[in-house]
């Protein structure tokens, strides 16, 4: 993985999530499904966190991430190769 430099500032790669972007993705679609949002995989567990867990597992958690860059342009997160590339990257964590 490398980081591309734009000026002098670091940029994060569009295909890469970030610990603090997974963490708010599980958080918001835990909420979410709380809430009463549908439920995009089968499954028995009526924990939201766990449901959660389950969706991006299995790559579908349905939203999207947009990093304000200090240009204050944006960078939306291709989010499927984002999620693919996490979690070959992080192996055994859900």
């Amino acid at each position: 993985m490398s980081l591309s430099v734009k000026g002098e500032t670091l940029i994060w790669p569009t295909d890469r999530l970030t610990r603090f972007e997974v963490a708010r993705l599980l958080g918001a679609r835990s909420l979410q499904i709380s809430l009463g949002a549908p439920i995009l995989v089968k499954e028995e567990q009526t924990e939201a966190s766990k449901i959660a867990k389950h969706e991006f597992k299995e790559n579908i958690i349905p939203m999207t991430i947009k990093r304000k860059l200090p240009s204050e342009e944006y960078d939306v997160v291709k989010i499927k190769k984002a999620v693919e590339n996490w979690i070959s990257e992080h192996p055994g964590e859900f």
